[in-house]
């Protein structure tokens, strides 16, 4: 007995230490995230712009590339020819610079060397030797332009999902926060309700209605909870899973913070024009289709002769005979080269380059488009959700009036609890709605710097 007594102690202390502390004092202890900090991880952390940094540095590697191709190359060689016993004559040895040495030889041969090469005139070689214009290399200095426009599109991206999804989590907070007060005064009319069917005040009809009021509200809240882990994993999720959000700051004057205090916009007319001279996707496509048109010229290019200078210090002897058939020095050899006929593989080349640009000159025109429809929807969205502010605000001020009304009412005994409730959640309807339309309006206006090609964030410092 005093055995199961003192198991039973141990595991009351390992639950009190282990379950009970923990959870009741674990809600104070969780970090609280900002709008900020969650965008300063976002772009720190998510997978989709630390793949576009890559890219960025693949580019840029790419440049470094097609420089290297104009610029001398040394290489070192050795090779050897068996020849047997018999003497063979007029043998052809190749040197490392491309001289051609003509021997009788006899056994194994070798040759051996040192070779400085330099392009003289190849798809532009020469320009870009001295540092001028070169197709090759323009075309890879325009794949990297453009993937620094697409990364800075898909920052801004990131940032306008974050923000979204941090704006949802701010409307289910409050209005979370609305249903516990109301849950509260819902109690109080419950129980006065209960009293007065208790004394036969009020028949068991009336009595229902209240306690269908109440469980509303508290079914609403174990939604609303429910809602609020979703989102938080969905903001975790365009953070880029780098942290666990498990609670956030609820000030909704830090959220509207996010973007300057100006509160005008231009005529859309001056936002389209901005769009299409801002637009990071934008500037990106046309990069893009200035690379290929690059790469058109160096196609073309390979239709002229190629002129290549060598240079080399080789050493030439005979295994079998040391001391004989041996030869060294310096030569110096240019080699041209031209293709005569190639059986229209050029002209093909060139014709697919051309069908391509086509192909991304209507992918340009789609992008110009899609970001002026962008631009109006979420101009004519603002503009209608400042009117239903507008209406929602008086709305607010009417149901106050009411609410006022029916509890002096109520107090002269001339309605009951249930209107006094109904007065309470029309209220706290109004005061949900137009607290969403004030979050809505932020987002809509972060949509709308985003699809003109402006920086949310430039007066953040980020």
């Amino acid at each position: 007995m005093k055995g199961r007594s003192f198991i039973f102690t141990l595991l009351l202390l390992w639950a009190l230490f282990n379950v009970i502390l923990p959870n009741a004092t674990g809600e104070e202890n969780k970090p609280v995230y900002d709008l900020l900090t969650c965008i300063k991880s976002g772009l720190q952390n998510h997978p989709t712009l630390l793949q576009s940094q890559h890219m960025i540095k693949y580019y840029r590697h790419g440049v470094d590339l097609a420089k290297s191709k104009f610029g001398p190359h040394v290489s070192v060689s050795a090779s050897t020819v068996e020849f047997g016993n018999k003497k063979t004559a007029l043998t052809l040895i190749t040197t490392p610079a491309g001289a051609v040495i003509t021997q009788e030889a006899r056994g194994t041969n070798y040759v051996t060397g040192i070779t400085v090469s330099q392009p003289v005139f190849s798809s532009g070689s020469l320009l870009g030797l001295l540092g001028f214009y070169a197709p090759s290399v323009e075309r890879e200095k325009n794949n990297l332009t453009s993937q620094k426009f697409t990364d800075l599109q898909l920052r801004g991206d990131v940032i306008f999902d974050i923000i979204d999804a941090y704006g949802k989590i701010l409307k289910t907070l409050n209005s979370l926060k609305i249903e516990e007060e109301s849950l509260k005064t819902s109690k109080l009319l419950y129980k006065t309700s209960l009293t007065k069917y208790n004394l036969d005040l009020i028949n068991k009809s009336e009595l229902l209605d209240a306690e269908r009021i109440l469980v509303n509200h508290q079914t609403k809240i174990v939604e609303l909870r429910s809602t609020i882990e979703i989102n938080l994993g969905t903001l975790e999720n365009k953070v880029g899973g780098s942290v666990k959000i498990s609670k956030i700051s609820g000030d909704k004057a830090k959220f509207s913070s996010i973007l300057s205090d100006e509160d005008s916009l231009p005529s859309v007319e001056k936002l389209y024009e901005l769009a299409y001279q801002k637009r990071n996707d934008i500037k990106a496509q046309e990069a893009k289709i200035q690379s290929l048109v690059e790469n058109m010229k160096f196609i073309k290019s390979k239709r002229y002769p190629e002129v290549n200078l060598g240079t080399g210090y080789f050493y030439k002897g005979d295994l079998n005979d040391p001391d004989s058939n041996k030869a060294y020095g310096w030569n110096v050899s240019l080699q041209l080269t031209m293709n005569l006929f190639d059986y229209g593989e050029n002209k093909a080349e060139v014709s697919q380059q051309e069908s391509l640009i086509q192909v991304q000159r209507e992918i340009l025109r789609a992008l110009k488009n899609d970001a002026a429809y962008q631009v109006q929807e979420s101009y004519q969205t603002i503009q209608t959700l400042k009117a239903t502010l507008t209406a929602n605000q008086k709305s607010i001020e009417k149901a106050k009036e009411t609410l006022a009304l029916t509890e002096g009412r109520y107090k002269q005994g001339l309605v009951s609890e249930l209107e006094v409730m109904k007065a309470h959640d029309e209220l706290a309807q109004y005061e949900q709605a137009f607290f969403e339309t004030e979050i809505d309006i932020v987002i809509r206006r972060v949509a709308l710097t985003k699809s003109i090609g402006s920086d949310v964030l430039a007066h953040n410092g980020l």
